[in-house]
C-alpha cells in the first residue's frame, strides 16, 4: 500500500490547435483605437483653426508655445521633479469655450494625481508660468470624465504652475 498522493493531471494540449483569440478582447481594442484616432483628428482640427501656435506632447495634448519672454525665464529656471509638491491651478473648459472645472490644490508631481495632460504640462512649465492645453479625452479624463466633464469629452485646459510647497 502507497500513502502517495496522485499527482494532479495536466490539461491536454494538442500542439495543432492555436489558441483562440479572444475575440471580444480584439474588438474592443479596435473600437479603442477608432476612438482615439478620432479624438486626434478633432483636435488637430481645434489646433489648426487657432491664431496661437501649439506643440504637440508625448500624451497627444497639444500645448500653446511660450511667449520669448517666458522662453528666456525658462532657459534659467528650474522645472517641476518628480515627487516634488506644487501648488496648481487649473480651469478645464468644453471646447465651446463653456467653464467645466475650476480647480486649485497641492499635487505631487508624476504620482497619478493629475490627468496625464496636465501631469505632463506642469514636468515642463516654470513657476508662475501659465499655459493652455487641448487635450483629447484619453490623456484627459478618460472614458469615466468627471462630475463635469463627459466621457470621452476633449478639453481646453488653463494651467497656471503657482509655487513649489
Amino acid at each position: 500500500m502507497s500513502c502517495a498522493k496522485t499527482a494532479p493531471q495536466r490539461p491536454s494540449q494538442r500542439s495543432s490547435e492555436v489558441p483562440k483569440a479572444d475575440s471580444t478582447l480584439l474588438a474592443m481594442m479596435e473600437v479603442n483605437e477608432r476612438l482615439v484616432m478620432e479624438a486626434d483628428k478633432q483636435v488637430l482640427q481645434w489646433v489648426q483653426q487657432q491664431a496661437a501656435h501649439y506643440n504637440q506632447m508625448d500624451c497627444g495634448a497639444w500645448r500653446m508655445e511660450r511667449d520669448s519672454e517666458t522662453s528666456q525665464r525658462a532657459q534659467t529656471a528650474s522645472t517641476p521633479q518628480p515627487k516634488e509638491q506644487w501648488l496648481i491651478h487649473y480651469q478645464v473648459l468644453h471646447l465651446d469655450s463653456a467653464s467645466a472645472e475650476d480647480i486649485e490644490g497641492t499635487f505631487t508631481i508624476a504620482r497619478g494625481e493629475l490627468p496625464t495632460a496636465i501631469d505632463e504640462t506642469v514636468q515642463h512649465m516654470i513657476a508662475n508660468e501659465t499655459t493652455t492645453i487641448i487635450a483629447p479625452w484619453y490623456s484627459a479624463f478618460g472614458l469615466k470624465g468627471t462630475e463635469h466633464v463627459r466621457a470621452y469629452e476633449n478639453v481646453l485646459i488653463h494651467i497656471t504652475l503657482k509655487e513649489k510647497i
